[in-house]
């Protein structure tokens, strides 16, 4: 153009945002750091500290390894591993893709531990996959725009898990606040051609989790953990989990003609006669201090399939759809008790549940 007004350069711009849009994502390349730039790198010990770190490939944890008001920055593809005697500390850092092309996450093996306080950790296809009593401790933290936020595997120790105070989310932040890449939308592996309201998968799974592991705080809710503008907050698979002490936001499935549309809802629980049978779940408790909040969500809780359900003392405000599904619990115990909604379209539904025990109080 000869006159560059603004209105052509408006035109120009949005010309190029569309055609970088339409084409492949961008090309895997190193990310580069300031301080450090390390590929496919192992390290048994040490701590860094005030650094911008480029990560590529899969960077090993050994040993005893800290990071204290680091950047760090990973190409795609790129993984945080930790194995043996592996014990990594994360505090007041920022992790996050250098590319719109999402990292691996940060994989924590069988019995290594993982410490992550007061940090950012964004972009990851699963942001920490813990396996087989990996000791985790995840507290006052914010998991942003992962494709998973957390999933724990194999569990039978619930001293192992601490999970509060954090806040999984799900959003497309504007390119000034955005600490990875320029104003496009991510490039998740399931989705070629993303779109604007994406959202974030699952908040924390757990698959074959034993023995009553907890999310959330057991007692006090100043630990509360906040799940906002997910498909699914919580989601469990043949396992024994408490949870207590969280809140729930904006948790709605994204595409209306999806076969498991009506299936989604902020916590979500079933079993499949898998490794472990006795499956049950707790939401809330007995007393005030455990109780978990549902707003402005399409269904709030969802349990399908042999799982002896306790549901005390949990606050429903704005449901689309049902507050309490329990469907196909065969041969179980459903209690459901002191629960308050307000403004949901349906209440509690109970439906083919025939050789079950089912409370209502």
């Amino acid at each position: 153009f000869t006159d560059m007004g603004g209105g052509y350069k408006y035109l120009l711009y949005m010309l190029l945002f569309i055609g970088f849009m339409g084409s492949s994502p961008t090309a895997k390349g190193q990310c580069t750091g300031i301080d450090a730039v390390w590929i496919n790198h192992t390290i048994s010990g040490g701590s860094f500290s005030n650094m911008d770190i480029g990560v590529n490939g899969i960077l090993t944890i050994t040993g005893g390894v800290a990071f204290s008001n680091c950047t760090l920055k990973l190409s795609p593809n790129a993984e945080i591993r930790i194995i043996g005697a592996g014990d990594l500390a994360i505090t007041q850092c920022t992790l996050h893709a250098c590319t719109n092309e999402m990292w691996q996450g940060i994989t924590a093996d069988a019995l290594t531990s993982l410490r992550m306080k007061y940090s950012n950790l964004h972009d990851a296809e699963i942001g920490v996959y813990a396996k087989g009593d990996a000791a985790i401790y995840i507290e006052e933290n914010v998991f942003d725009h992962n494709f998973r936020h957390i999933k724990l595997q194999n569990y039978t120790e619930p001293r192992a898990v601490t999970l509060r105070t954090n806040t999984f989310q799900s959003t497309l932040v504007p390119a000034s606040l955005h600490p990875g890449f320029p104003a496009v939308f991510l490039i998740v592996p399931h989705s070629s051609n993303p779109f604007p309201l994406q959202r974030t998968t699952i908040g924390i799974e757990c698959d074959n989790v034993d023995n009553d592991v907890v999310i959330g705080d057991e007692t006090l809710s100043i630990y509360l953990n906040v799940f906002d503008n997910l498909e699914i907050g919580i989601y469990a698979l043949n396992s024994q989990i408490e949870i207590r002490n969280n809140q729930f936001d904006n948790i709605h499935p994204d595409i209306v003609n999806d076969p498991l549309f009506d299936k989604k809802a902020a916590i979500k629980a079933e079993a499949d006669g898998g490794s472990l049978p006795d499956s049950r779940i707790l939401i809330g408790s007995g007393e005030e201090n455990s109780t978990n909040f549902f707003n402005n969500s399409y269904n709030g809780i969802y349990i399908s399939r042999p799982v002896m359900v306790e549901i005390n003392l949990n606050e429903f405000f704005n449901i689309d759809n049902i507050g309490i599904i329990c469907s196909s619990i065969f041969a179980n115990t459903i209690l459901i008790k002191r629960n308050d909604f307000v403004n949901a379209f349906n209440g509690i539904s109970i439906n083919n549940c025939g050789t079950s025990i089912a409370s209502i109080i």
